[in-house]
């Protein structure tokens, strides 16, 4: 019948344009890979005139690369780039959007978790929301308790002291800050 052929039809269609995907993401994902290194770089020298030219190659590079892993590290790249341009509210955003997405890629928390949720406290304490970061913060915390001998946790741990501390907790915040300080010490 005419819809068998054209439903056999699609199907090879489909199988095509799968072929093709994965050549392109084969072919992009070296590309964006360096492209993220590139914007890191100038990111870390503050060259704004390489940073954003490569940002954008970047965004292009990653439409035809479907790695969430490399949308994540451009998005920390972005992140990264708004919050010292001067907009700490779009920072803030893609903070919190790193930070769930990265947690919904693994059924874990990890060091690059803590890593994503301590940005996004840093975010929220830097624009006066100190008792929101504190949630945040105490709630990875519980959530990583596993990776309380890693040096990620223990920076968690001080911005958690140091929150206590900015709202008046002051003898538990500087219980949080030794503690954490220890536990880095012990690491050299």
């Amino acid at each position: 019948t005419a819809s068998t052929a054209t439903v056999h039809k699609l199907e090879d269609v489909l199988k095509v344009f799968a072929q093709i995907q994965v050549r392109i993401h084969a072919h992009s994902h070296p590309i964006a890979r360096r492209l993220l290194k590139d914007v890191d770089n100038a990111a870390k020298k503050r060259d704004n005139a390489t940073v954003v030219p490569a940002l954008k190659a970047a965004a292009q590079v990653l439409r035809l690369c479907d790695d969430e892993t490399l949308t994540l590290e451009y998005d920390r790249q972005r992140a990264f780039y708004e919050y010292h341009r001067g907009h700490p509210d779009e920072a803030l955003e893609l903070t919190r959007s790193i930070m769930l997405r990265s947690l919904a890629l693994s059924s874990t928390v990890n060091e690059y978790h803590l890593a994503d949720a301590g940005n996004y406290v840093s975010s929220l304490f830097r624009l006066n929301r100190a008792r929101e970061a504190r949630k945040i913060c105490r709630s990875t915390l519980v959530l990583a308790d596993e990776l309380a001998h890693t040096p990620t946790y223990n920076w968690l741990l001080w911005l958690d002291g140091l929150i206590d501390f900015a709202l008046g907790d002051i003898w538990p915040g500087l219980s949080k800050a030794q503690q954490a300080y220890a536990h880095l010490g012990e690491r050299g």
